[in-house]
């Protein structure tokens, strides 16, 4: 028997980059039961190496479920339990739609595109330095 995320990865791709000291984890493709784990992995190692800010980055996303919905959640949890920020940059109605519509939009810090996140979030960065 093969790894249980074989054939998958032709779904939904993830990798981490990191820009400007923040973990950006790049998911492509589909976000359903069957590919939620792969986007979870990346997401949840990103955050284990315990990072400034994480921004979970879903431009290129196709589908988005109920599945989704769970990865961003536990995501959060995860990141907050660890008191490391999470930006979300959702932009296509193919994310926004589903947090709409369940109320997750205004539980996660989104943004329009990367550029704003990687700003926001090293302003807010900036924000936490203590003065002299």
């Amino acid at each position: 028997m093969g790894h249980p995320f074989e054939g998958l990865s032709d779904v939904l791709t993830a990798h981490t980059t990191e820009h400007q000291g923040v973990a950006v984890v790049a998911l492509t493709g589909e976000v359903d039961m069957l590919t939620e784990e792969i986007g979870l992995d990346e997401v949840l190692s990103a955050v284990e190496k315990a990072p400034a800010r994480v921004v979970v980055d879903l431009q290129e996303i196709e589908f988005f479920g109920s599945s989704g919905i769970n990865l961003l959640l536990i995501a959060q949890r995860e990141a907050r339990a660890r008191k490391i920020p999470l930006g979300v940059v959702a932009a296509h109605h193919v994310v926004l739609s589903p947090l709409a519509a369940t109320g997750v939009d205004v539980r996660l810090r989104l943004f329009p595109d990367l550029g704003a996140a990687l700003r926001e979030l090293a302003d807010s960065a900036r924000a936490e330095l203590p003065t002299r």
